[in-house]
């Protein structure tokens, strides 16, 4: 089917995206094996206290792999599909920026 490999192309392709613009941004993958959808970025603050800055914002910023080993509380799984722009992606990674500035 030709829509599902369009489909596929489109996530990987923004999750490329959404990587290259975290990179630019200072953020480092935790783990350098192949990706698709989601991505493990490395935080520096704790993963929860980004993603309870950006639930007050109404932005989903993913999974906190803390919860399920202690060793991973600042790393952020977070995914990009076929139904993000460009542009929503570039304010995630405003808002993911901002949020994981230290107070």
């Amino acid at each position: 089917p030709q829509g599902l490999q369009e489909v596929a192309k489109s996530c990987f392709e923004n999750t490329q995206y959404l990587w290259d613009s975290l990179a630019q941004h200072g953020f480092h993958k935790k783990f350098n094996g192949p990706h698709c959808h989601e991505l493990a970025i490395q935080t520096p603050i704790p993963a929860s206290q980004i993603i309870q800055k950006l639930l007050a914002k109404g932005i989903f910023a993913g999974i906190d792999l803390g919860a399920f080993d202690a060793s991973l509380d600042h790393v952020l799984l977070s995914c990009v599909t076929e139904t993000k722009s460009k542009a929503q992606i570039d304010a995630f990674v405003e808002a993911l920026t901002m949020a994981g500035r230290p107070s």
